[in-house]
Parts: C-alpha cells; structure tokens; sequence
C-alpha cells in the first residue's frame, strides 16, 4: 500500500509518462513505465555516489521525454541522470510505448 508521499508524489506527477522514487539506494517505479534498465542505471548511480531521497518524473514534450527531478537530489547527480536518460530513445516513433534499448554511438 503507498505511503502518504508516494500518493503526493502520483498526484503532483499526474501527468507524467512515469514516476521514480529514489529512496536508500533503490530505484521504485511508482507510476507509469519506463525500461528497467534505467532503473538499474540509477541504482547503480547510487552504489558510486552515495543514496539519495527524491523523485523523478517523465513528460513528453514534442518528440522527446523531458525530466524533472526534485531539488533534493545534488546538482551532480541529476546531471549524471539527465546524461544517462540522454542514451534512451523515446522518437516520435516510439511515442506510443517506452523506448527501445539504448542508442549505440560510434
């Protein structure tokens, strides 16, 4: 059963593709979807730079997913979240469901 937070957070979120909650080193989807390879990613983001409390929503806007991460997780941090999403392909082809597998560079 969701604690009071977490429907907080699924109200405020609404409108999101999805809903993150960082929370002693775990990633929890608590709304939506998105690859669980991200989920992995971020837990391992966590494992390096120590655990953090926060959130992490999904909007599409146009062809592409823009993220808003909550103030509570550092600067550098949620950079190296916004480096890593930046690998994931949420195109207008895919608009109607999560994005394929990572794009390959090189």
């Amino acid at each position: 059963m969701p604690n009071a937070f977490t429907a907080f957070l699924v109200s405020l979120f609404r409108n999101s593709l999805f809903l993150i909650e960082l929370r002693d080193g775990s990633a929890c989807l608590r709304a939506g979807k998105c690859p669980q390879r991200f989920l992995s990613e971020l837990e391992e983001v966590q494992m390096l730079y120590g655990p953090v409390s926060g959130s992490i929503s999904g909007e599409r806007t146009g062809g592409r997913v823009r993220l808003s991460i909550s103030s509570s997780v550092p600067e550098n941090i949620q950079q190296r979240i916004r480096n890593i999403w930046a690998l994931y392909d949420y195109s207008p082809r895919n608009s109607g469901g999560p994005p394929g597998p990572p794009r390959k560079y090189g």
